[in-house]
């Protein structure tokens, strides 16, 4: 099954959920991915050096080339794709670095219309941490890693003032249990629609990523404006957010 959408979200959350200044490279925003290369095509030194190796380790053209393309420098260095026209909208002329092929379904033009794509996911992700309500905890908050001895779960936790933040990640294809440590007032970001506790436990979907709000003090609870949440109390907890326009 193709996770996409949400393995792209997922990392986007880990990433810009951080301390530091997140920094997005060309085409990250809209999920554009590694490329099938021929060897004349490679413009990396070291991924020609790499070929090379492959070969020289006893390797067949076919095998040293698939090596090569996966871990190639030049997979970040194609033209960005804008649009549907030729090049991808990039230039008129013949660029520096092939097109990846898939342009046509993954390019800005499409995804600027579409509400649930990853270029809008990001634009919503960056108003998350710009917003008043969480610039300083995401900017000058402590950083603790959590549940490090859970396989697939990256999380971590960040705190400032009377303010504290979980992010839970599922960073991998199949569903996970997650026990939560402690009561958290709310869910302020996610990638599903649908975030599911039975007991304590957080039903994880694959490549789900869920971030937790915590007040240290008993302060009235705020939710980052654009969310909406509602709770169904039925055989478990059912937390639905729907990240609104």
């Amino acid at each position: 099954e193709d996770y996409g959408f949400y393995s792209l979200s997922a990392l986007a959350m880990i990433m810009l959920c951080q301390r530091g200044l997140p920094f997005l490279y060309q085409g990250q925003e809209i999920g554009m991915s590694n490329r099938r290369w021929e060897y004349a095509e490679f413009n990396d030194l070291e991924t020609i050096n790499q070929y090379h190796i492959a070969r020289e380790a006893g390797m067949s053209e076919e095998q040293a080339l698939k090596i090569a393309s996966h871990h190639s420098r030049d997979n970040a260095r194609t033209p960005m794709q804008w649009n549907h026209d030729e090049n991808a909208g990039f230039s008129t002329e013949k660029p520096w670095m092939p097109v990846n092929e898939n342009y046509k379904i993954v390019n800005v033009k499409d995804e600027e219309k579409e509400y649930g794509s990853i270029l809008n996911f990001y634009k919503r992700l960056i108003a998350f941490r710009k917003s008043g309500e969480y610039n300083e905890i995401l900017t000058y908050g402590d950083f603790k890693p959590m549940y490090e001895e859970e396989y697939h779960i990256f999380a971590y936790s960040r705190s400032y003032g009377d303010q504290k933040l979980v992010l839970i990640c599922n960073f991998s294809s199949e569903g996970k249990s997650v026990e939560l440590l402690e009561d958290y007032e709310s869910v302020v970001f996610v990638n599903y629609e649908q975030t599911t506790v039975i007991g304590n436990r957080l039903q994880m979907k694959p490549y789900e990523c869920v971030v937790y709000e915590k007040f240290l003090r008993a302060i009235k609870i705020k939710l980052f404006s654009g969310i909406f949440a509602s709770l169904d109390c039925g055989s478990g907890n059912h937390l639905s957010v729907i990240n609104k326009m």
